[in-house]
């Protein structure tokens, strides 16, 4: 913590982890390059994937051209690991305002690296020693999306029996990981900011209350990214703008 005062609080950690032994699926992009340069004559390559690649008559012994694949075998297998560092900052605060109380906060995440270690198998090399921070990672197993920076805001005000608090989310932007398929213009993927309002009536009277609340209130559409969906459904959500009415009640009536 890096100070504290009455109604304020901030903190400021780093974390740091290192995993050794991570169960994932082994990458079928990379068996199919292999598989290529094994076919164009890079034997060391060949022997060590061709058991995994099915060419027709369900012969698995290299003997097809890299277009006339049926399937290939994927496995879970034990990567080296992984290493990845960062920040999370949060501030929360309260200060007296007039009749009421005004109220602030900000949580940040800021991933600074995620390093994947080099995947040798059999005795060749599937992926080098690579940062993944930044990227889409759609073609790799181990890594799920991974935008630089996640900041949640909120300012909002109570007074007498009323609240009203609002939010901004932003994902900063990061890029397509599949540069071989994806469009020159399409691998930056755009950051993505929405805001959230609620308001909150209280009947102490009568033991409930009342919440009104709009998520996404500016109808933002999630970024663009280049696949059948349209969008990285582990960062983002396509629902747009949603309106909600909610009613809770204290059993045993008023307070």
């Amino acid at each position: 913590m890096l100070f504290a005062s009455p109604g304020i609080d901030v903190t400021l950690d780093y974390w740091s982890y290192d995993f050794d032994d991570v169960i994932a699926p082994l990458p079928q992009q990379e068996v199919v390059r292999l598989y290529d340069e094994g076919y164009a004559g890079n034997q060391a390559a060949l022997n060590a994937v061709m058991g995994r690649v099915v060419c027709p008559g369900g012969l698995a012994d290299g003997s097809c051209v890299p277009g006339d694949i049926e399937r290939v075998r994927i496995d879970l297998i034990n990567w080296p690991g992984i290493k990845t560092s960062g920040f999370d900052f949060h501030l929360h605060g309260h200060v007296d305002a007039g009749p009421g109380e005004l109220s602030f906060g900000v949580d940040s995440t800021y991933t600074q690296s995620y390093e994947l270690k080099k995947l040798e198998l059999d005795g060749v090399v599937y992926r080098e020693q690579k940062d993944v921070v930044g990227l889409l990672n759609r073609d790799t197993p181990i890594a799920p999306p991974l935008p630089e920076m996640k900041t949640r805001a909120s300012l909002g005000y109570r007074w007498s029996d009323y609240s009203l608090i609002g939010w901004a989310n932003y994902i900063s932007s990061y890029e397509d990981s599949n540069v071989a398929w994806t469009p020159p213009e399409l691998l930056p993927i755009d950051e993505w900011l929405t805001f959230d309002l609620t308001f909150l009536w209280r009947f102490p009277q009568l033991g409930f209350d009342l919440a009104l609340s709009a998520i996404n209130l500016t109808d933002e559409d999630p970024p663009l990214v280049f696949f059948e969906q349209s969008f990285d459904a582990l960062t983002a959500n396509p629902k747009g703008r949603r309106l909600k009415a909610l009613m809770s009640y204290r059993f045993g009536g008023g307070s």
